[in-house]
């Protein structure tokens, strides 16, 4: 399997790294996460954070660190990542109020010293739930340990932990879950097109995640990708089949050249279906040439029957890259030429399912992705438009990051799948700066209480950005 550094993507660094030079890296603020909630009564009861973290074993459930987790005075409107911080993360706290003071301070949670004294500054107009939003930077404090922040009018912050670990141990956490849970458990529903189109796209992030970091994930990994690529054909065979049923009872013809909203949605969830399943033949084809082939069988028959639709789009351009890496085939390989014959270089975007669904994909990058660590064919005039538009994009993003009152790219979800982009280009090249501003996304993530669950697509994400910062945390 490829290592860090793969041969591909050095074979890319000729290509790309006058473009890395120009995109012109400067230092830049960034910053943590999202809207504030009503403020709760003072109480002395457990968190669910709390009862969840004592309930979880090896991740924050030291001894030390459990008896100093407790609930403050008041809550939510002091904002930390509670997972916690790395001792050379840039460290922000967000503070949701009116009125408030100069000051804020940084708390020892063992001893109750205080032991940093910071300025609070206001974002703006900035307005979270009515209330205007403050920053306060502790950067500063590096020493391991747990902590809160407390200032005056609304009180302290939850205890949160400064580890340098802290990526390490959240991504062995989510790996541990990942291997002990079976397919249906960690999935669940799959009824609709747009649950199942979620479900292929965390597989196939799941699927990249061991392209990028095999060492780190492990024959174990390699195990329960096999287990969870089988399971994806018996999802596939289970709605071909319920699909034709359909056709027999309802005795309704496609309409290829003006297909309606469903037929729309099921093209999406084909396409989606077919990137999936051809990104687990590229990955299991070096031990499993069997479950690959079928893989690839499946995936190139979902992909033509569905371009018999005229919905020519990103997410076909999205199959046709995961195609192409898996086959070098020059049917693939044409959509990817026809996209980038076109002057300028359209900027990749989301792709709305519906009117209530949006798909947290970003399907040209996706495919560029693909194409960039293709083993054969690929044409190097494309793969410099390429990273030159992935780099443009990651160079827009760090400017986005310190004039956000939280520290976004864009939303909360979009922010945490942007990400990937910073860390492929990290990958390649080698930037902190982009490093940061991945941490700053999962710090956002990780800022409100009630929102500490993450769907099946969030922790395929963090898996994958994790990844990335664990490897550079044994690094530094």
């Amino acid at each position: 399997m490829q290592k860090r550094k793969s041969k591909e993507l050095k074979y890319l660094l000729i290509a790309v790294i006058s473009l890395a030079l120009l995109c012109g890296c400067q230092n830049r603020e960034s910053a943590p996460a999202t809207a504030v909630s009503e403020e709760p009564e003072q109480e002395t009861v457990q968190s669910d954070y709390e009862v969840e973290m004592e309930q979880r074993e090896g991740f924050v459930g030291e001894e030390a660190y459990e008896q100093s987790f407790t609930r403050p005075q008041v809550n939510s409107n002091i904002f930390v990542d509670l997972m916690g911080y790395a001792p050379e993360d840039q460290k922000y706290a967000y503070f949701a109020g009116s009125d408030l003071a100069e000051s804020f301070y940084v708390i020892d949670s063992a001893t109750g010293e205080r032991i940093f004294t910071g300025k609070l500054r206001k974002m703006g107009n900035e307005m979270s739930e009515g209330k205007q939003i403050y920053k306060g930077d502790f950067s500063d404090i590096t020493e391991p340990g747990v902590y809160y922040i407390q200032t005056a009018v609304i009180g302290q912050s939850y205890t949160f932990r400064i580890d340098s670990d802290r990526y390490r141990n959240q991504y062995e956490e989510l790996k541990k879950e990942f291997l002990t849970l079976t397919p249906e458990e960690y999935f669940g529903e799959y009824d609709t097109p747009q649950e199942r189109s979620a479900l292929y796209y965390s597989f196939q992030k799941f699927a990249m995640a061991y392209y990028f970091f095999p060492e780190a994930l492990g024959e174990e990994y390699e195990q329960k990708l096999e287990e969870y690529a089988q399971w994806i054909l018996l999802v596939r065979e289970e709605v071909l089949a319920q699909r034709e049923e359909r056709k027999r009872t309802e005795a309704r013809k496609p309409n290829y050249n003006e297909p309606g909203e469903d037929e729309k949605q099921l093209v999406t969830e084909d396409y989606m279906f077919a990137s999936a399943a051809a990104a687990a033949t590229t990955i299991l084809r070096p031990y499993n040439p069997q479950l690959s082939s079928r893989c690839l069988a499946q995936a190139q028959k979902a992909y033509q029957d569905n371009v018999k639709y005229k919905l020519t789009g990103d997410v076909q351009y999205m199959a046709a890259g995961s195609l192409f890496c898996a086959t070098g085939s020059y049917t693939y390989h044409a959509v990817i030429k026809e996209k980038y014959a076109q002057q300028p270089v359209a900027k990749p975007g989301y792709t709305e399912l519906s009117d209530d669904a949006k798909l947290l994909c970003d399907e040209v990058l996706w495919g560029n992705l693909y194409y960039l660590i293709s083993p054969k064919g690929a044409d190097m005039t494309i793969c410099d438009k390429q990273m030159a538009e992935m780099m443009n994009l990651c160079g827009e993003w760090l400017d986005k990051v310190p004039k956000s009152a939280f520290g976004l790219i864009e939303n909360r979800e979009d922010s945490l799948e942007k990400a990937i982009w910073l860390t492929v280009a990290d990958y390649t090249i080698v930037s902190r700066e982009y490093r940061n501003v991945c941490k700053e996304q999962i710090h956002s993530v990780l800022h409100k209480m009630e929102e500490i669950g993450f769907t099946h697509e969030q922790k395929a994400t963090l898996l994958l950005l994790l990844g990335n910062l664990a490897e550079s945390e044994e690094e530094e």
